[in-house]
């Protein structure tokens, strides 16, 4: 299940005119989003995620590896939505003391994989000490801690934002809050509150990430999963998208599954995509090869530490994001072109979920 189609519906017979920053929307407030069985990917002909040829359907999974990458620079999802290069911070490079958050100055806030798997969670070695990742000190790492150690726990929160969001001038100010996982009688339990949702550009993205983390939770805890309830402070769409809702509203939208693949599978696909990405890169760039090994050996290293020890589900997706990371680094450094970045993002994407 996936209430979607009723949220807009609701929107389009009962939203208030507001204009934000002067342009109109249709809106309403506090609403509701319900999403069952991981029905998170829309496939109607004004819409479609499901086919990754469809501009939506690039951008889904190019945002997928940059959210993995936890890079804050918008260098890479620029590609594929350009709309991120004017929401950088502000950054005067002949006056580095105008911008406070000096660590942040010329990238965004909202690469959601960062908050949720590079983000220091108290950030203190963020601020003190300009250490802006910790894969072992992440909320991801949080959550999963304090839910094993306390199953019935309800301080297992990942938190989206900064304060440097608060600062003058500012374009990108975070709309995911929170995710708060809860677990009863065997059952997690997603809870996402979001500030602000663009019904059409924002949250057909959203939703499958939200759940992706959720099935990430899952999996880390060995716990059954199935619901997701998303509070909307302000659920609404632009002028501009009047008649896309329209012809969603008149359409049959369904809803695929996103599932993520089983453990074996994963281990088994990360060698394939590590593979492929060093061979590339090595062919093509060979006088990089110290610097390509140096950021591809921490996934093998991982990778191999796997398979001869531990496979708790936590350092599965380790080595994905050290990937990732890798991947967006050298693709950025070497303006690698497009179509190979979306075979890889497709490779990549592939390699977790499967679509039914």
């Amino acid at each position: 299940m996936n209430t979607y189609k009723s949220l807009i519906n609701d929107i389009k017979h009962n939203g208030l005119i507001s204009k934000p920053r002067g342009q109109e929307v249709k809106e309403l407030l506090f609403k509701g989003l319900k999403v069952t069985d991981h029905e998170t990917i829309i496939n109607s002909k004004f819409r479609n995620t499901l086919n990754n040829s469809t501009p939506e359907g690039k951008y889904l999974r190019a945002e997928f590896v940059w959210y993995m990458s936890g890079y804050m620079s918008p260098d890479y999802i620029i590609r594929f939505g350009k709309m991120w290069d004017k929401l950088r911070n502000p950054y005067n490079a002949e006056d580095d003391t105008s911008y406070d958050f000096k660590i942040l100055a010329n990238k965004v806030n909202s690469n959601y994989g960062y908050h949720v798997f590079w983000k220091p969670v108290t950030e203190i070695q963020l601020f003190k000490y300009g250490l802006t990742r910790s894969q072992d000190n992440s909320p991801f790492t949080y959550v999963v801690k304090t839910l094993r150690r306390d199953i019935s726990s309800r301080q297992a929160i990942i938190q989206y934002t900064l304060p440097n969001i608060y600062v003058d001038d500012v374009k990108d100010f975070t709309c995911t809050q929170n995710q708060h996982f809860l677990v009863r009688e065997g059952l997690l339990y997603n809870l996402v509150h979001i500030r602000s949702s663009d019904a059409v550009k924002g949250l057909t993205f959203d939703i499958p990430w939200w759940d992706i983390v959720g099935q990430f939770v899952a999996r880390a805890l060995d716990v059954n999963y199935n619901t997701m309830l998303v509070n909307i402070g302000s659920a609404h769409y632009y002028e501009k998208d009047f008649e896309l809702i329209d012809n969603l509203l008149k359409d049959n939208i369904k809803w695929n599954k996103l599932i993520l693949r089983d453990n074996n599978c994963l281990v088994k696909n990360a060698y394939e995509i590590y593979d492929s990405i060093y061979e590339y890169f090595m062919d093509m760039y060979p006088e990089s090869e110290r610097e390509i090994e140096v950021l591809l050996t921490r996934a093998l290293d991982k990778l191999d530490n796997l398979n001869n020890s531990n496979t708790d589900f936590v350092n599965i997706i380790s080595i994905y994001l050290s990937i990732a990371m890798a991947f967006v680094y050298l693709v950025t450094q070497y303006n690698v072109e497009n179509t190979l970045c979306e075979i890889c993002n497709n490779k990549l994407f592939d390699s977790m979920f499967e679509i039914i």
